[in-house]
């Protein structure tokens, strides 16, 4: 069959990332027998219309598949204007307009309240969670004229050589290249965590999956092959598993010879001086910890696993390493009082040559741990849609209070950025001024 892949992703913070899930189901396809080809409305900029009828037009598609990537950018602040949803039901309009094949959505976004959005939206099915034996299955049953649920759910997951290498299109990766210097590969499925705000585990399960380290490895080398000047990001839900893959990959990188600057998700614990100078010699350029909240009674509230000492004692760690780091940190969450604001602002000080990006609210999405938690607290309602953007806030606080709280401690620091879109200002900056990467870093090293 003919298919043709729509990224719809067009959001630019922190920076544009290539869209890594459609060509892994791509690579999927293609290996299935099918004649793939991928489409971007990021890259399409200011010209979707005709790039689309072209596309289409090229393609003659039997099936489009869209990957919605995010609902929403996830900040209380802005977040409204930020919303995919009426963007994509408008594309799925025209798109209708041009041809009878059948629309499949699907994607990290989609998956989260899959049955709301393909109402909302209009499409004809969809697929929740990892695509790459779902499309194929469900390919074979349109071609087989079978009865098909609108939602296609299943239980099978993807592991090992099952992970399929993405299909990079090459035009793309070049537009990504060159936009924001950042080209990203996945490592491993899977986050065993509990955090209580998180969908990771919801999307790809509590099992960590490692994809084959040799796989990988080819990954990376194709991107310094293609793109020599480029970073690295991996996308790992957390990158220092405790299993220790992510030193597996590292020390493979290692014996291969393959330096590249990287970044990743990293835990605030468990970390050694001698792992991360590993990681160093490969290209580490950065470190980014999912800190998430700022207080030993609010990580508790959050579910992490790791308290503030831990949080001190790996940023401390990597200052010994003049490495860079970034917390992102998310106030108002459950437990936050009035006092574990302020306490957990004094202890953002100790946080020394430290980049901390600073969120209010959590996005609270249906059938989420959150929004369960927000139930049993009365703080919403059973029955609250949650697909316009709604937010948690702990009822102990008031949220325009505790932003001018935030505001005013975090004045007279430059690596304290809130509210968020004052990140991406500066961000923006850097790119003008011909930055290309994952850049934060750039901010902390201006900063000493």
């Amino acid at each position: 069959m003919n298919i043709l892949l729509i990224s719809v992703n067009t959001e630019e913070a922190p920076y544009p990332v290539y869209p890594l899930g459609m060509s892994t189901v791509a690579s999927a396809l293609e290996k299935g027998g099918h004649s793939v080809s991928q489409a971007d409305m990021l890259y399409a900029k200011q010209n979707k219309s005709e790039y689309l009828d072209k596309k289409i037009k090229e393609c003659s598609p039997d099936v489009i598949g869209i990957s919605l990537r995010n609902i929403d950018n996830v900040d209380y602040f802005t977040s409204e204007q930020h919303w995919q949803l009426d963007s994509l039901r408008l594309l799925i309009e025209k798109i209708r307009l041009q041809t009878t094949a059948a629309i499949i959505l699907g994607g990290g976004g989609f998956s989260i309240m899959p049955e709301k959005i393909l109402e909302y939206c209009n499409a004809d099915y969809g697929i929740v969670g990892e695509g790459e034996l779902s499309f194929c299955i469900l390919l074979e049953q349109l071609e087989k004229n079978e009865k098909i649920s609108k939602i296609f759910k299943s239980d099978m997951r993807c592991k090992g050589v099952e992970m399929n290498s993405p299909l990079y299109d090459d035009l793309l990766l070049d537009f990504y290249a060159q936009e924001s210097g950042v080209l990203n590969i996945q490592t491993k499925r899977g986050c065993p965590n509990n955090c209580l705000y998180c969908t990771y585990p919801m999307l790809e399960g509590r099992v960590v999956r490692p994809r084959e380290i040799e796989a990988v490895i080819e990954d990376i080398k194709y991107i310094i092959h293609r793109h020599k000047g480029c970073e690295i990001f991996f996308t790992d839900a957390v990158f220092n598993d405790h299993n220790g893959h992510w030193l597996t990959l590292v020390e493979a990188m290692a014996k291969a010879g393959l330096v590249i600057p990287w970044t990743a998700f990293f835990e605030p614990t468990g970390l050694s001086k001698s792992e991360l100078s590993l990681c160093m010699r490969t290209g580490l350029k950065a470190v980014e910890f999912g800190t998430d909240a700022t207080s030993d009674a609010t990580l508790k509230g959050m579910k992490k696993r790791f308290n503030f000492e831990s949080v001190l004692s790996s940023t401390n760690l990597c200052n010994s390493l003049d490495l860079p780091s970034a917390h992102f940190v998310i106030f108002g969450g459950p437990k936050e009082t009035e006092a574990t604001l302020k306490e957990g602002l004094n202890n953002l000080d100790l946080l020394t040559n430290s980049l901390v990006f600073a969120f209010l609210g959590i996005r609270i999405y249906e059938e989420s741990p959150l929004m369960r938690y927000a139930v049993n607290e009365g703080t919403i309602e059973p029955q609250t849609n949650c697909l316009q953007p709604r937010y948690y806030f702990s009822p102990h606080i008031n949220e325009a209070d505790a932003t001018i709280i935030i505001k005013n401690h975090f004045r007279r620091n430059k690596l304290r950025i809130f509210p968020p879109e004052k990140g991406q200002e500066k961000i923006h900056a850097l790119r003008n001024l011909g930055y290309r990467g994952v850049l934060w870093d750039q901010l902390v090293m201006r900063k000493k």
